[in-house]
């Protein structure tokens, strides 16, 4: 019997992982990643305000710097009962794309470093989708730090 609850909660997602084994492919930096994960930018149910944003951290990587210009990210939204959904596979005709956000990102691709992976050389860039939902209408916006300093950039939303 497990005593620690957090012990539990490690060997849970460990035995989700290798559930998933198959699906495993190797990123760019070298990595063995498991697809289909899905991660929550705003709760079911959670009450939102004209002013208050919503964000949620990505990473694109890459061997040719010159493939990071364009993002084009499909934001789904979760219909079905589960409170902690984590797995698309499960149910997945409960997650259905909500709207595609594209943005033009060659301005924050100016500041990529070579990185040095498993697999060579590689290129990545963090960045997060900034959500609103303003008094009528859903809003995005790319953010990203440079040198310290947030910046943001406009997105598209194509429903």
């Amino acid at each position: 019997m497990c005593r620690r609850s957090t012990h539990c909660g490690c060997l849970i997602r460990f035995r989700q992982h290798v559930a998933r084994a198959w699906t495993a492919s190797t990123d760019v930096d070298g990595v063995l990643r498991v697809p289909l994960k899905f991660s929550v930018i705003l709760n079911k149910d959670t009450r939102v305000s004209a002013t208050k944003e919503f964000r949620h951290s990505y990473w694109l990587k890459a061997h040719d710097a010159a493939t990071l210009r364009a993002v084009s990210l499909g934001i789904r939204h979760y219909q079905g009962e589960d409170k902690d959904p984590r797995w698309m596979d499960i149910e997945s005709e409960n997650f259905p794309v909500l709207c595609t956000i594209n943005a033009d990102i060659s301005e924050m691709s100016k500041t990529l470093k070579p990185q040095h992976g498993q697999s060579g050389i590689y290129y990545s860039l963090k960045f997060d989708v900034v959500l609103s939902f303003g008094l009528t209408e859903l809003k995005a916006q790319i953010a990203w730090t440079e040198n310290g300093v947030e910046k943001r950039g406009p997105a598209q939303l194509v429903y």
